[in-house]
């Protein structure tokens, strides 16, 4: 029987006042939806998160503010690894690179700026995109995608936009591992699936009765999940465009999260937890409690054993086995 090692570290003015964080930091090797429980908790500074990613290995959080400051958590070693300072309004995306080294983020200023693990800027555009931002997701051909008003990939070296999803007006979206398609959510009631390689629609989602921003791939590629304000998620069938499960929630629906082997959904809601659903039949399977506020991001660890949630008092959970 593994035990569960516990490391309480307060951290004093890291953020240039008196805030306190704890961080009980623990190691899981394994996630069983079932016994999931909360392993490590970080209270951050009362603003809202706008976006979550872990590193490809596992070992860093990175957390996207608005407060206009990006910060690493180091997960094994409970502490700040590093603040990304430099943008004048709220990060809206934070992504890896895919090796891990380096880190992309976008904000309300319209800036895209590349970093290195240490936090310091190495590299910033800006992308003019008069809108509002959302996410960005570091690609596997050094490109970056953006919700920058449109959907776009921008080249990480000029910063030139180098293709575009024409009249996708997108916040959130979502890819499998092999990048083939994007899934995104553009405010409406649909959510639409896009070609990468053709830069079209191919497929359209509909179901869902309001507002609609949050979507999930799953890493194969098989089943995308939505949420939405009109309480309900649904899990579709990639290949087909048909809802193979209708989940309901009491409160709005923040997110979504699809775990990397597909199999368990999570959802983030109005009503403080995290909710664990099994993707095959649509039952719940666990309620994460813990939260004093709206949950309102999720994200998974690449190999499927750590999923972090997030809430409005910018309060940070990790949840696994022990």
């Amino acid at each position: 029987m593994q035990t569960k090692n516990f490391t309480k570290i307060i951290l004093l003015s890291i953020f240039g006042s008196a805030t306190a964080l704890t961080i009980a930091l623990a190691q899981s090797t394994s996630f069983d939806a079932s016994k999931a429980t909360d392993l490590v908790e970080m209270n951050g500074p009362a603003s809202d998160v706008q976006d979550m990613m872990f590193s490809p290995d596992g070992k860093y959080l990175a957390v996207a503010t608005g407060d206009a400051i990006g910060r690493v958590w180091n997960l094994e070693q409970g502490r700040l690894q590093a603040q990304l300072k430099g943008h004048e309004k709220a990060i809206k995306g934070i992504s890896f690179s895919p090796d891990g080294k380096n880190l992309v983020t976008i904000s309300d200023d319209y800036f895209l700026k590349v970093w290195d693990s240490s936090g310091k800027q190495t590299t910033n555009f800006n992308l003019k995109c008069n809108s509002s931002t959302g996410d960005v997701l570091w690609l596997n051909d050094n490109r970056a995608l953006v919700a920058c008003k449109t959907l776009r990939f921008v080249n990480l070296k000029t910063g030139a936009f180098v293709g575009e999803f024409k009249d996708i007006y997108a916040y959130r979206f979502a890819m499998p591992t092999d990048q083939s398609s994007v899934a995104v959510g553009t405010g409406d009631n649909d959510f639409s699936l896009l070609d990468t390689k053709t830069l079209e629609r191919y497929r359209t989602l509909k179901g869902h009765q309001s507002q609609s921003f949050f979507v999930s791939y799953s890493a194969d590629g098989k089943w995308v999940a939505t949420g939405s304000s009109d309480k309900t998620a649904r899990i579709w069938n990639a290949a087909t465009g048909k809802a193979t499960q209708v989940i309901k929630h009491d409160l709005s629906i923040n997110d979504v999260a699809l775990s990397p082997n597909g199999k368990v959904l999570a959802t983030a809601s109005d009503d403080d937890t995290v909710k664990l659903w099994d993707v095959a039949t649509g039952e719940q399977i666990k309620t994460l409690e813990g939260h004093k506020d709206d949950v309102n991001q999720l994200a998974w660890s690449r190999d499927g054993k750590k999923l972090a949630s997030a809430d409005d008092s910018g309060l940070i959970k990790i949840w696994g086995n022990q």
